[in-house]
């Protein structure tokens, strides 16, 4: 909830490709920043601070999708969108089974790590492929 009051602000003032980057950026150091943490407490403030950013990250993908399709294929968009989050659920039941042993024990710093591939290819793509929506410029005037 504080991430999506936080990404509102944010995207009107500096845009939503800027925004998607620096947050995607800021997953990435906190994901991986995560899988070298030393105490349960530093673990808690990172991955409160990671569901913050997440926040911000994750209706970004919506507002990209209705301020650029073509309305006759937004919904179908949209839904792709949230099937990916099905998805990657799967991918982390998935992960599960290689890298932990049981719910108490396992690898989980591993299981941290390449979980954030997925994070990291979302970052690098944003900043190649991902341009400002037209609307935030009509916006700025």
């Amino acid at each position: 909830m504080i991430g999506n009051c936080i990404c509102a602000y944010i995207t009107d003032k500096i845009g939503r490709k800027t925004s998607f980057s620096i947050f995607a950026g800021l997953s990435v150091i906190l994901v991986y920043y995560t899988s070298f943490a030393q105490s349960y407490n530093e673990i808690i403030i990172l991955r409160l601070l990671f569901g913050i950013v997440f926040g911000t990250t994750s209706p970004l993908g919506y507002v990209f999708i209705t301020e650029v399709a073509v309305a006759k294929y937004r919904g179908r968009f949209a839904f792709s969108l949230t099937l990916m989050y099905v998805a990657g659920k799967a991918y982390l039941v998935f992960l599960c089974f290689f890298f932990l042993d049981d719910y108490t024990t396992g690898n989980w710093r591993g299981l941290i790590r390449f979980n954030g591939i997925p994070v990291l290819l979302c970052f690098i793509l944003s900043i190649i492929y991902l341009k400002e929506t037209i609307r935030y410029y009509l916006n700025k005037g």
